[in-house]
């Protein structure tokens, strides 16, 4: 920003604009036709859809220094003749005079002056968000612009006219900087990754970057009054489940040998011979509820988080950690005092502790939550933490939070030189070693007869569906579901087999000889499980469909 209203470089543009003999100071409409066919990216539309473009275009005069349109806002074009409807976002090209991005005392806020035939407003016209500065109407004289509403320019976009729609993109990546947010969180996400020294990553500094993204999936992450329980919900169940009393985080790719290595279901294993070796030591596996992430807490405090790979993974587990830490430092900001608040929920977690019934939990949490939310936080928010921590366990994190201060020292190991296989190899082994053994040998790059479809899905919505045993047994699951599960039948659900599925997990989970029956079974009609085993998080199932339909079986 400048500390005066025009630097020596848009003088010299202004005083050029201002001494054009066609510039009056009542600035009338010249005529439409053809006028976009010299401006990118309206060039690049046939001829009959730019006609129709053109005579949808709206004329605005404007005074000197008015202004067009304010930060924070659409449109907020001053109120005089033919001035823009402040409701719409519009694209606004320019026919005479000129224009210049502002601040909020009216300095010009950077060197660059919109002059006829170039074009503003299209990132906000676009993705309707908010401006960074105000554009006004130079001050050397009047200026004049045409305009089209959003949905017009989001329409032609939608046309799939790809010439149109590169252009324009090109001119929001390289011109309005549309991804220079994220480039300059990514870069910085991974700056400790290319320090000399073994740094830890500077969160602080992460989580100012991260705002700047503006994160459609975080919508209130300014609003320090407002606690975004739906960005936070997101990310709590994506990290680790003990994030609320961890404070050291270590990210890497390989597998360090101090830990006991589970296979994520609380299991230990042995299957990593061929890819670790000496994998013994204090660690214990963390669950992570919706994501297949691999976490071991090395001590109290400290995590390892294994990464399957260093870009999405490792940005996936960042910024839903951003996420948590800035709704979680909201949150304590409105639990103050601390003193105060901690001695309530110590009170409450000390009763229901004491081994009370969950009936009896629920109504301690209740009384705790309506004692510490008085004078602080809505009933809204008392309904909002106990889905975020549902059982007996919302006290136990509010306490967290309440000592915790969203206080993270997070480091990136630098993954040294490594001559042993990747996990991602090894998985890719396992998985053909168990196709050939469905269907026999085959030659990956000329066995043109082999055909291989690949669903994504989870792990038991398609082998529910083909599963013999499930099917044959369909009528004694149903029942013990009725006995066991009877709200189920009750949520309205009108295909039986829509029931019968979700019953099968707990069927199992109460029935392992029956589950271990099925998987006999379910081999013998052509389906195999590969149990990931190299922390790549993903298990695969193997059907071979000509013995799933041998003799035309149908279940």
């Amino acid at each position: 920003t400048h500390s005066t209203h025009y630097s020596t470089t848009i003088r010299k543009h202004l005083n050029t604009v201002a001494s054009r003999e066609t510039m009056s100071a009542e600035l009338t409409e010249p005529d439409r036709d053809g006028c976009l066919r010299g401006i990118i990216p309206f060039t690049y539309l046939a001829d009959g859809k730019r006609k129709e473009v053109e005579e949808k275009l709206r004329f605005h005069a404007f005074e000197p220094g008015e202004v067009v349109l304010r930060a924070s806002c659409s449109d907020d074009v001053s109120q005089s003749n033919n001035t823009c409807d402040v409701s719409a976002f519009r694209i606004f090209v320019c026919i005479e005079g000129g224009f210049v991005c502002t601040d909020d005392n009216g300095c010009v806020a950077a060197d660059d002056v919109i002059l006829p035939g170039s074009y503003f407003g299209e990132r906000s016209a676009i993705f309707r968000t908010a401006r960074g500065d105000d554009i006004r109407a130079i001050r050397d004289g009047p200026s004049s612009a045409w305009s089209l509403e959003s949905q017009e320019l989001v329409a032609l976009l939608k046309e799939h006219n790809p010439r149109f729609a590169l252009a324009l993109a090109s001119d929001l990546r390289h011109t309005q900087g549309i991804f220079d947010a994220f480039l300059a969180f990514h870069a910085f996400a991974f700056s400790a990754f290319h320090e000399p020294t073994d740094r830890p990553l500077d969160f602080s500094g992460l989580i100012e970057r991260y705002r700047l993204l503006k994160p459609a999936l975080h919508p209130h992450i300014n609003k320090n009054h407002l606690v975004d329980y739906g960005a936070w919900s997101y990310a709590l169940r994506r990290l680790p489940d003990n994030i609320t009393r961890s404070y050291n985080i270590v990210c890497s790719r390989r597998v360090i040998n101090v830990l006991n290595v589970s296979n994520g279901n609380g299991d230990k294993t042995s299957h990593l011979a061929d890819f670790t070796s000496s994998i013994t030591g204090p660690g214990s596996s963390i669950q992570t509820d919706a994501r297949r992430r691999t976490v071991w807490e090395v001590m109290p405090g400290k995590l390892f988080i294994l990464l399957r790979e260093l870009q999405g993974d490792y940005l996936d587990f960042i910024t839903c950690l951003c996420i948590h830490s800035i709704e979680m430092k909201k949150l304590w900001q409105r639990l103050r005092p601390i003193p105060v608040v901690a001695k309530h929920l110590a009170d409450g977690l000390e009763v229901i502790n004491s081994g009370v019934s969950k009936e009896e939990a629920a109504k301690v949490t209740a009384d705790t939550l309506a004692k510490i939310c008085k004078g602080r936080l809505q009933e809204r928010d008392q309904e909002q933490l106990i889905l975020l921590w549902p059982k007996k366990d919302t006290l136990r994190r509010l306490l967290d939070i309440a000592i915790h201060h969203a206080d993270y020292t997070v480091y990136l190991d630098k993954r040294g030189n490594s001559h042993a296989g990747s996990g991602d190899e090894h998985w890719c082994r396992r998985v053909r070693e168990t196709a050939v053994q469905l269907i026999g040998e085959f030659d990956n790059a000329s066995d043109s007869n082999l055909v291989v479809d690949i669903v994504s899905s989870n792990t038991h919505s398609v082998l529910n569906c083909i599963s013999p045993y499930i099917h044959s047994h369909k009528s004694e699951i149903m029942a013990w579901g009725k006995e066991n599960m009877p709200e189920l039948f009750e949520c309205g659900l009108n295909n039986e087999m829509d029931m019968m599925y979700p019953i099968v997990k707990a069927y199992f989970k109460c029935h392992p000889e029956g589950e271990q029956l099925a998987k006999k079974i379910n081999q013998k009609w052509g389906i195999k499980s590969v149990l990931e085993r190299e922390f790549t998080g993903v298990d695969v199932q193997l059907f071979d469909l000509n013995k799933v339909s041998e003799e035309g079986r149908k279940y």
